[in-house]
C-alpha cells in the first residue's frame, strides 16, 4: 500500500494531528502491509511519487492509497504556506486511479467553516484559505472513499457526495498498566481531565459542581499556558490539582484514576466531534463522562463505557452522588472495556481500511 501525508511524520508529536499519522501508518505494518511513504513537503513527495511511478512501470502492484489530510489545505502545507506545488498530490491521486488503484483519504476537520472557531490573521487570509479549502473537497470528489472521524460530520460538509463518506475515528492503543480497577465502598473517586482550558473548553459547571461534591478528587492536566489565562479569571475547588504533563508521563495519571470527564458545554462542533482523548481514556480501561448527543455518548451508551448526561449542574451533581453511594459502576464499566476496547484499536481502524479499498489478501 502506499501512505501518502503532506507533511513530516513526527514520532514523539503532541497534537492528535500529528500523532494519528504515525499510528495510521505503523497499523499498517502491524497488520501486513509493505507500507511505501508519500511524506514530508513537496519536494519529498514529489521525489517519492517519481521513484513510485518507476515500480508501477515496471509491474510492481499496490493495493491502495491512504491519505491523512492536514488541517490546513493540501496546497498550503509548505513552510512558507505558498502553493508551491500545486499539481504533485492531486495527480498523483488520479494517476493511481489510472492504474487501478483504490484511493482512499481522511479529512481531519471541517472547523474551517465555523467563523468562531477558524482563526485567521486577516479576512483577506481567511478568504484566501478558504478558496483552497474548497479546491481540496473539488479534488477529493475524485477519490473512492473518504474517511471521516464521525458519520455526524458529513452533513456539514459541501460539494461530497455523502455516500462516499464512512466514519473512522481515532483508536485504542495497547496499554503496559494493565490495571485491574477496584475501589473501596468510601474511597474518594478520582476523575482526570486531559486537554485544553481554552474558551472552547469551559469548566466552569464541572468546577460549581465539584465545590459541592468533596469525595470527588479532579485532576486537571493542561498547557502551562492554559492554566495561567484561566486562573487570572476564575477560581478553582480544593478538590482539584492541576498538573502539566504529557507523553509516557501521562501514564502515572491514568494509573491513578477511576474514571475520565469528557463534560463540555454543547456546541456545534462537538456534535461532530470524535476527540483523539477519549479512545486514549478507553486504552487505559477508564470508564468516561460525557455529553448526551455527541459521538463519545453514541459509544458510551451503547456498549455502557461510562455515563452520558445532559450538560447540566443538577445532573452531574446527581451523577457524583449516585457513584458516591455506590461506585460498583465503575469497576463494571471498566471491565467492560477491557473486554471489547480492541474492536476500537488502531489495528482495527487499518482493518476496516482495507476492508473498504484492499484487495483481502
Amino acid at each position: 500500500m502506499i501512505f501518502h501525508y503532506p507533511n513530516p511524520l513526527v514520532d514523539n508529536g503532541r497534537s492528535a494531528s500529528q500523532i494519528r499519522p504515525c499510528k495510521m501508518k505503523l497499523s499498517f505494518e502491524n497488520i501486513g502491509y509493505q507500507v511505501t511513504c508519500v511524506v514530508g513537503y513537496g519536494k519529498e513527495r514529489k521525489e517519492a511519487i517519481a521513484v513510485i511511478k518507476k515500480r508501477i512501470m515496471k509491474g510492481e502492484q499496490f493495493d491502495f492509497i491512504y491519505s491523512e489530510s492536514l488541517t490546513q489545505p493540501t496546497l498550503l502545507s509548505e513552510k512558507n504556506h505558498l502553493p508551491v506545488y500545486p499539481f504533485v498530490d492531486f495527480s498523483f491521486f488520479s494517476y493511481c486511479k489510472s492504474k487501478g488503484i483504490k484511493t482512499g483519504l481522511f479529512y481531519r476537520d471541517i472547523y474551517w467553516r465555523f467563523d468562531e472557531l477558524y482563526e485567521a490573521k486577516s479576512f483577506f487570509h481567511s478568504f484566501i484559505a478558504k478558496i483552497f479549502y474548497y479546491y481540496d473537497l473539488v479534488k477529493y470528489r475524485g477519490l473512492d472513499t473518504i474517511f471521516l472521524p464521525s458519520n455526524e460530520m458529513a452533513s456539514h460538509i459541501p460539494i461530497l457526495d455523502h455516500s462516499r463518506c464512512v466514519e473512522l475515528p481515532p483508536g485504542t492503543s495497547k496499554s503496559d498498566l494493565n490495571q485491574t480497577l477496584s475501589l473501596a465502598d468510601d474511597q474518594l473517586i478520582n476523575v482526570l481531565y486531559v486537554g485544553g482550558l481554552s474558551d472552547g473548553y469551559p469548566m466552569d459547571v464541572m468546577f460549581e459542581a465539584l465545590s459541592q461534591c468533596p469525595y470527588i478528587n479532579f485532576t486537571l492536566c493542561t498547557r502551562i499556558e492554559d492554566w495561567q489565562s484561566y486562573k487570572k479569571k476564575n477560581s478553582i475547588p480544593s478538590n482539584v490539582q492541576v498538573v502539566h504533563e504529557s507523553g509516557k508521563s501521562l501514564e502515572k495519571l491514568f494509573k491513578n484514576a477511576h474514571i475520565c470527564s469528557l463534560f463540555f458545554e454543547p456546541q456545534v462542533w462537538r456534535e461532530f466531534a470524535f476527540p483523539y482523548k477519549f479512545f486514549e481514556y478507553l486504552s487505559y480501561d477508564l470508564p468516561v463522562i460525557c455529553v448526551n448527543d455527541t459521538p463519545p455518548s453514541r459509544i458510551v451508551n451503547e456498549h455502557r463505557l461510562g455515563w452520558s448526561i445532559n450538560y447540566s449542574l443538577s445532573e452531574l451533581i446527581a451523577l457524583f452522588n449516585s457513584l458516591q453511594k455506590d461506585n460498583s459502576s465503575i469497576v463494571t464499566a471498566s471491565r467492560k472495556i477491557n473486554e471489547i476496547k480492541e474492536q476500537f484499536s488502531w489495528e482495527s481502524r487499518a482493518k476496516f481500511v482495507e476492508n473498504r479499498l484492499g484487495k483481502l489478501c
